[in-house]
């Protein structure tokens, strides 16, 4: 009995880290993935008439890296939109 409850606790320690892996590495790739948006925003801003639209992705980003649930919300909105709307 005392080996299934060891073996039970190990194996949550490896779910618990793979987790934290998986919801590290989600908000890390969506401050990536907005960030790169702000570089482009910043190359349309030749194009564009609005300055403050530039900093939208930047802080989008920035609100990502530091709040997994964001970044979350985000990416699953963001992957929602590209496959959902038509272009």
């Amino acid at each position: 009995m005392a080996d299934n409850k060891k073996a039970g606790q190990r194996v949550d320690s490896i779910f618990e880290k793979f987790g934290e892996f998986v919801t590290n590495t989600i908000k890390r790739f969506a401050a990536f993935l907005f960030f790169l948006f702000g570089l482009g925003a910043v190359f349309g801003a030749f194009f564009a008439s609005n300055p403050l639209v530039l900093f939208i992705p930047f802080a989008i980003a920035i609100l990502a890296y530091y709040s997994r649930d964001f970044a979350i919300i985000i990416l699953v909105l963001f992957f929602l939109a590209f496959f959902l709307i038509p272009i």
